[in-house]
């Protein structure tokens, strides 16, 4: 039936990669929700990673919480890995380290968000003394050094990445860390993955450092393509348009909109579907009336022909109950006499003998 070959289509068509990471922006609303709507959404699309924002607004108070959430999160909805973001290792140590357990640690620190030689904004220079793209750079590689001291082992240490002005900056990068993630924003994230080609380290040269790309669901960004194709076809896309190999694992930014552009995607399809099914449904009432009146035809025809049989026999029947037998035969009158004449000659004979 065309309801579940939508559906058949629909789960393959929505776990070909690897593995999907999915940003959670809105964690305390997420912990807070009985429901489970977020975990729910990962376990049905396919999403086996997150990565957590804000978690400085949960810890310590509500770090047992937390723990719970993660743990329900990977026992009970398919998660296999979750991150924690932050921006300095010092963050990571105060807030992560012994407090939320089994935890990747996702540096996010946006020293390539300016021109090398320019500032590189208010917030980093004067929370962290950072204050150009030079700067920020050896600051990330101070941090990256320090979270690999401390991470507990089996604990991936990650970075996330736009677009940095060096060329030597990435291979410095890919050779402290475990995974980057470079995103790919953009209304044509395939566009942007075929330039990605000097973000991405040679896989020989760093073979420990897996390349994940991250799509946006923002407004500005990939929403429409979201909404309009779907996980599968636009990550089908990414993978071609990708000048070198790239880990088969796609990240998406963040939660709430992901949800919202495939909630879009899904209805379009349903409704795709649903006009499919009704367009099947009057096919087969088509075909069925077509059927029925070459039934009805063929009946008439078959009963025709017995009818003609019926009068044909019965018109037999009738002219072999006419036709006289042996006897009378034998007693009819020679070929040329008439009966009238032979009946007057015995009645002739007759008198004849009585005078």
């Amino acid at each position: 039936p065309p309801h579940l070959m939508f559906l058949i289509s629909f789960l393959f068509l929505t776990h070909l990669c690897s593995a999907r990471v999915l940003y959670v922006d809105e964690l305390r609303t997420a912990m807070a929700d009985r429901s489970n709507e977020l975990l729910s959404f990962c376990q049905k699309y396919g999403f086996d990673e997150l990565i957590l924002y804000d978690v400085q607004k949960v810890v310590p108070s509500g770090a047992d919480e937390l723990n719970q959430w993660i743990e329900k999160a990977k026992s009970s909805y398919g998660v296999s890995r979750v991150a924690v973001a932050g921006e300095s290792a010092g963050f990571f140590k105060d807030k992560v380290l012994n407090v939320v357990n089994g935890v990747d640690w996702n540096l996010e620190f946006e020293f390539w968000n300016c021109e090398p030689g320019r500032v590189l904004g208010p917030y980093y220079c004067q929370t962290y003394q950072t204050c150009t793209h030079e700067e920020g750079f050896d600051f990330v590689s101070r941090q990256l050094d320090e979270m690999r001291l401390a991470i507990p082992d089996g604990q991936r240490v990650e970075h996330y990445i736009g677009w940095p002005k060096h060329d030597t900056e990435i291979p410095t990068l890919a050779s402290k860390v475990d995974r980057l993630l470079l995103h790919i924003y953009g209304r044509e994230a395939d566009e942007k993955a075929r330039r990605s080609g000097y973000r991405i380290p040679d896989a020989a040269q760093y073979p420990d450092c897996e390349v994940v790309f991250i799509v946006s669901a923002e407004r500005e960004f990939s929403y429409s393509e979201l909404s309009s194709k779907g996980l599968a076809e636009l990550e089908r896309e990414i993978a071609a348009a990708s000048p070198k190999p790239v880990s088969e694992t796609v990240a998406y930014y963040p939660s709430s909109l992901t949800q919202h552009s495939l909630g879009t995607w899904e209805r379009s399809n349903a409704a795709s579907a649903g006009q499919r099914a009704a367009a099947d449904e009057e096919d087969s009432a088509g075909l069925s009336t077509s059927v029925i009146v070459i039934v009805v035809v063929a009946a008439a025809c078959l009963l025709l022909c017995c009818a003609v049989s019926i009068i044909f026999v019965a018109g037999l029947a009738f002219r072999r109950s006419r036709a006289p037998t042996a006897p009378e035969k034998a007693m009819a009158p020679p070929a040329g006499r008439s009966t009238r004449s032979r009946s007057r000659s015995h009645t002739g004979v007759t008198r004849s003998r009585s005078a």
